[in-house]
């Protein structure tokens, strides 16, 4: 979609009678609210004053879908150059699915930690342990003893992000002698967040970061505090 077309869109507030809105029923809502640019998201966060707020970029393209996003060089080349020009190099680490990005990020911003995403279960996948998918960038686990942690250090990665409902303890260990950072995705219930800190994950993505910082704090974990900011 154009740019003008995305802007139409109020994303402040779930339909209230879907059954996405009731996921969410504590969910505040703030109607009018736009989906901003990234140059948008980063000047916000300069107004909030807190100079120590990170990003985790995420490039949202498919390779089984090539017409829906730019090609992979274009992407990285309009994202890095964003980036570059409001000098947050230093600020961000970039993930994806789609293991194509991340190898060209590393080419051409070397400093800037790439994050591995990965599904192993469901019904769309996007790595198998026994062979490389249109997602891995030719990268094929079963060269690596069908470990994962080992593929991404193989690739170059600094940090393996999997689904939550994927991991081990045995995963978390192995991923961390190999100096991979390990970030779980995406952990809503509290009992699911706890389990993930226990097994010793490095971050937790999640949709409560309302209730990830109760759990967080109840086991005793620092906790930055909030840095309120309107548009």
């Amino acid at each position: 979609m154009r740019l003008d077309e995305v802007r139409t869109y109020d994303v402040g507030q779930i339909r209230p009678d879907s059954a996405y809105a009731r996921q969410f029923p504590d969910q505040r809502a703030v109607p009018g609210t736009r989906i901003p640019t990234l140059r948008e998201l980063f000047a916000l966060v300069r107004k909030s004053g807190n100079a120590q707020v990170r990003f985790n970029i995420e490039t949202k393209i498919d390779p089984n879908h090539p017409d829906e996003a730019p090609d992979p060089q274009a992407f990285v080349a309009k994202l890095l150059g964003v980036i570059e020009a409001e000098k947050l190099s230093d600020r961000v680490m970039i993930q994806s699915f789609d293991w194509r990005t991340l190898l060209l990020v590393q080419q051409q911003a070397p400093k800037i930690p790439t994050v591995y995403l990965t599904l192993q279960r469901g019904s769309r996948p996007t790595v198998a342990r026994d062979k490389a998918t249109n997602w891995t960038a030719g990268f094929n686990p079963a060269d690596h003893g069908g470990s994962l942690p080992r593929t991404v250090k193989a690739a170059g990665g600094a940090i393996w992000s999997p689904y939550f409902g994927d991991v081990t303890a045995s995963l978390v260990t192995e991923a961390h002698e190999l100096g991979l950072r390990v970030v779980v995705w995406t952990v809503n219930k509290p009992e699911d967040m706890a389990r993930m800190i226990e097994l010793g994950v490095d971050g937790i993505i999640s949709d409560r970061p309302d209730l990830l910082r109760q759990i967080a704090g109840g086991k005793g974990i620092a906790l930055p505090a909030g840095t309120p900011v309107a548009p």
